[in-house]
């Protein structure tokens, strides 16, 4: 009787662990980290721009506000983006953070979120000095950030 009882407790506890993990992500917008020195003063750092031109599960506002707070107290500008990548929405611009972009809901599972003429334009951003930071997790993230990944050299092939 005594080992049923461990049993019990380790499966409620496993299932309870699945049910949290099954929840989407809350983000702490309240997050206000200390930062003694910061890299820059306030608002005059390098401009961040977080895509949410793509379908962006994350965005400036909802999952990544913690991530601009943090970058906001160093100093750094943050702004969202909800233009199509080019050459012009990207001026301005010294980093630029993709994160959980998506396909269309109409568009194939292995398509990318960007077009050919967004990542020719990411490319040549880069290329010119831009900085990149791409976060994609498990597909369909992953997929839909493939291509971008790959025009940086960024993605092997074969499984994992």
């Amino acid at each position: 009787m005594y080992r049923q009882g461990i049993v019990g407790v380790v499966l409620s506890a496993i299932s309870i662990a699945q049910i949290a993990h099954a929840q989407a992500p809350i983000a702490d917008v309240n997050y206000a980290p200390a930062i003694p020195h910061p890299a820059f003063s306030f608002g005059s750092g390098p401009v961040v721009r977080i895509d949410e031109a793509h379908r962006n599960y994350h965005t400036l506002e909802g999952r990544y506000a913690p991530f601009a707070s943090l970058l906001r107290r160093d100093g750094f500008q943050v702004e969202r983006s909800e233009l199509t990548l080019s050459v012009e929405s990207l001026a301005g611009a010294d980093v630029l953070v993709i994160v959980n972009a998506m396909v269309d809901p109409s568009g194939q599972q292995n398509e990318s979120a960007l077009s050919d003429r967004e990542i020719r334009a990411v490319h040549a951003w880069v290329t010119q000095g831009g900085a990149l930071l791409i976060v994609a997790d498990h597909p369909p993230f992953s997929n839909a950030a493939s291509a971008l990944a790959k025009a940086f050299g960024l993605v092997r092939e074969g499984p994992i």
